[in-house]
């Protein structure tokens, strides 16, 4: 069981590239602090603005100083997008897909729940982030229901 997960932010020079230094320390900071899990390139780490070697390079630097679990975010606005970085993600050996309702899109219930099936079919376990303030989209109850019914969904 992991008592703590931190959300990571990936830290950024002001040229636009990833501060490796700046990560590699905060990777210790975690270490050091006995976390369990990371979230790394979720919405707090700026995920949507990363392209998938820029994951790919975090996950490695990651693996390298952190010796927990790797969750990664893998939201997108369109589900074939989320599926194509939960792939990735689970090609790259992530524990966990970190996985936000599409937003900007706000499907429908039906909709959201075809979308974490399909991805949740891709094998990798699925954390659903519900956030509807950065969605526009509050499920209800009977959705959360549902979506947590999918195999392969493991939290929300």
């Amino acid at each position: 069981m992991i008592d703590v997960c931190t959300a990571l932010i990936t830290p950024f020079l002001e040229n636009g590239e990833i501060d490796i230094d700046a990560f590699e320390k905060l990777l210790q900071l975690q270490e050091d602090a006995g976390i369990g899990a990371l979230v790394i390139g979720g919405t707090t780490g700026e995920g949507w603005s990363l392209s998938l070697e820029e994951v790919e390079g975090l996950v490695e630097m990651t693996r390298r100083h952190f010796s927990g679990k790797i969750i990664i975010g893998t939201g997108d606005i369109s589900t074939e997008g989320a599926v194509a970085k939960t792939a990735h993600a689970k090609k790259i050996g992530a524990d966990a897909a970190l996985v936000i309702v599409p937003y900007y899109t706000f499907p429908s219930e039906a909709g959201t729940l075809l979308h974490f099936q399909k991805i949740a079919s891709l094998g990798l376990p699925v954390i659903v982030y519900h956030h509807p303030k950065r969605t526009g989209l509050k499920l209800s109850l009977s959705c959360l229901k549902s979506i947590c019914e999918v195999e392969g969904i493991v939290g929300v």
